[in-house]
């Protein structure tokens, strides 16, 4: 008796530790608590970096993009990242929206945190061979960031996402040009985007020749990835990162 009697009470310990370990390890893969912007629509400005006939223009060509192709951008502004890392915000952030259609990995969002001066595109697995992590890189060190480098947070916003556009074969609508907040001195408008966007256009052709043979790797492995990620929309950390 004296035995079944321990043996009752070392299974009954170990079931407890086995416990309070499952508990530790919950809480730390919940760590850190984030708290996500509600989605209110294609443009979520919530560090209020945007005006308003910006953020207009912006859920328009998101919109005419979506309905003609399905493929979801969203572009969010943020006050800070809680001390999350860019990166873990963004995965987390696009499977708690559910950005992109389901088991076709066909979303992306554009993530700009105000106080942590950093931005990021993030790209579902089945939108990885148009906008792949080198163009991203591009678009974010050639468009986005020299023009928050000047307080120009609205024009490096609409310019990132009208090369988003352009590089998942959408359509740009026409309309006014971006123009800067703080323009350089001696320096008109009309002849300082044109140029700007000439200068980005040429950088981001010859990258598409370069990333031919590593888009056909790359589609391989979205297709798997998309396998994996088959709930959660194919965000995993594909895109790439920036700070100003």
């Amino acid at each position: 008796m004296r035995v079944v009697c321990a043996g009752e009470a070392l299974k009954f310990v170990l079931g407890w530790v086995l416990w309070c370990c499952m508990c530790s390890q919950v809480v730390r893969a919940d760590e850190p608590a984030l708290l996500f912007p509600p989605l209110t629509g294609r443009v979520v400005d919530a560090a209020q970096l945007l005006d308003m006939p910006t953020t207009a223009r912006l859920s328009q060509m998101f919109q005419e993009h979506e309905q003609a192709t399905g493929e979801q951008i969203v572009v969010v502004t943020l006050v800070d990242l809680q001390g999350a890392t860019i990166e873990e915000y963004g995965v987390r952030l696009a499977k708690t929206w559910s950005i992109g259609q389901k088991g076709k990995h066909d979303g992306v969002l554009l993530i700009v945190s105000r106080d942590n001066r950093k931005v990021r595109i993030e790209a579902s697995s089945g939108l990885r061979d148009q906008l792949s992590d080198a163009q991203s890189a591009l678009i974010i060190n050639m468009l986005v960031t020299p023009q928050f480098r000047e307080g120009n947070f609205a024009t490096g916003i609409e310019l990132g996402s009208q090369a988003i556009v352009t590089a998942l074969g959408g359509h740009v609508p026409d309309g006014p040009e971006p123009v800067s907040d703080n323009l350089y001195p001696g320096q008109p408008a009309s002849t300082l985007w044109p140029a700007l966007l000439a200068l980005a256009a040429l950088v981001l052709m010859m990258s598409t020749c370069a990333m031919t043979n590593l888009g056909r790797r790359m589609r391989l492995k979205g297709s798997s990835a998309a396998t994996r990620h088959d709930d959660d929309q194919g965000f995993g950390g594909g895109g790439a990162s920036g700070n100003w």
